[in-house]
């Protein structure tokens, strides 16, 4: 049982940094190389727990012919100590086995690689000033030094049982819960950081006045963007374009933000840093899902595939309506992209197509004019007129086709009907 217990600690620790590393590729962030290394560790981990639930199972068939191959891996002798400082002297005196076998050394190397890694996100997160976080990870290293130590405990210490690796995994696993559960969101590390918190950080260059308003502003000023069919509103003349009679298909975009109030929605007058104090752009966009029916070599299941089609020019809103009463705005957008669905024998391809929605404004403070929504955190930059005032287009492409090109300054998202 406590064997059984130990390689479903271990699985589940597995599954939890694999979910990690699903959530990073769902969020486009490139820091990829701490979780890996995380899940390696907890694979580690789960193939010493295999090897010894192994070892327990092998044990009744040890003296006779019928022992497992893996049995017989798991508890292969590697090494002796008997001649090891201290260790090999206090195992002969408990008259205790000197051999070091796979199973053991497996379990030492998975507890060193975990209280390895749980002290370096320990360190991250002392240097980021969130000590919730860091006794989490404090717990994880101790539980990891557990699962390293418990194939000594018994024999150095007369302590006897695997009991103690169940402890440590437990307590490796618990505090890397506890830890992410605890971490800092980013509007915490600029409060804790900021020039008010309980630990100011002046000298970053993220935390200077200004910078500092325009994040706070940026974090407690959400965007929210949704689309519906011209169809589906009730009709208004300011949603007319004088250019392009309104279809049922076309597009009604719908931004709100607690800003919008404070932001002069027409004319060029505004004093902020860009031409215009409030600018939207749109770029309509089309993807392209294939499947087929029947699986590739060495795969049982159908393979399918997305990829961004084709995109049109970005295009910047000038006619919009103003919904002061619902900090929204909200403006027409013609189709020009339809969808489209293909079936034939063992093949399936589809056409969605969706609309990319960008948002910058100038907001006029008594700090000056703020270009939002600005970069956070460690990834602050100043504003550069030759560089963030034009946001980039999105183009067809095969790889990463959910992926935003970086647009600092600039606020994109993509809605459907």
């Amino acid at each position: 049982a406590v064997a059984r217990g130990l390689v479903v600690l271990a699985a589940f620790n597995v599954f939890l940094e694999a979910r990690l590393i699903t959530r990073i590729v769902d969020k486009q962030n490139s820091a990829f190389a701490l979780p890996i290394a995380k899940t390696l560790g907890a694979l580690a981990e789960l193939f010493a727990a295999s090897l010894k639930f192994s070892e327990v199972l092998g044990r009744p068939a040890a003296s006779g012919i019928s022992s497992t191959q893996i049995y017989r891996f798991a508890t292969r002798p590697l090494f002796d100590m008997k001649n090891w400082f201290f260790v090999g002297n206090r195992l002969k005196k408990l008259n205790a086995s000197t051999l070091v076998r796979t199973v053991g050394l497996a379990t030492f190397a998975a507890g060193a690689i975990g209280a390895g890694l749980s002290y370096w996100d320990m360190r991250i997160s002392l240097s980021n000033k969130d000590f919730d976080a860091a006794a989490g990870h404090a717990i994880a290293m101790t539980g990891s030094l557990l699962v390293l130590a418990s194939p000594l405990i018994g024999p150095l210490l007369a302590i006897p049982g695997w009991g103690w690796a169940v402890l440590g995994l437990a307590l490796a696993v618990g505090g890397g819960l506890y830890a992410g559960a605890v971490l800092d969101s980013t509007l915490e590390q600029l409060l804790k950081r900021g020039p008010w918190g309980t630990h100011p950080d002046n000298d970053m260059p993220w935390l200077e006045p200004s910078a500092y308003y325009s994040q706070l502003l940026t974090l407690l000023s959400p965007i929210e963007v949704t689309a519906q069919r011209y169809a589906d509103v009730e009709p208004n003349p300011e949603l007319a374009h004088p250019d392009h009679i309104p279809q049922a298909d076309d597009y009604v975009i719908t931004l709100r933000s607690p800003l919008i109030s404070r932001l002069k929605l027409r004319g060029d007058g505004g004093k902020g840093t860009t031409q215009q104090p409030f600018r939207l752009v749109v770029q309509e966009v089309a993807y392209q899902s294939a499947t087929t029916g029947l699986p590739a070599p060495g795969s049982f299941f159908p393979t399918s595939a997305t990829r961004l089609l084709s995109a049109t020019p970005l295009t910047q809103v000038t006619a919009r309506q103003s919904l002061p009463r619902e900090s929204a705005v909200r403006f027409l957008i013609k189709r020009k992209i339809t969808d489209r669905d293909y079936r034939k024998l063992f093949h399936q391809s589809s056409v969605t197509t969706a609309i990319r929605v960008g948002f910058q404004s100038t907001l006029d403070t008594e700090l000056g004019p703020l270009v939002l929504p600005a970069p956070v955190h460690e990834n602050y930059q100043p504003f550069d007129p030759a560089r963030h005032a034009h946001p980039p287009e999105k183009k067809p492409s095969m790889l990463a086709p959910d992926a935003q090109p970086e647009s600092p300054y600039w606020y994109f998202t993509e809605v459907k009907v």
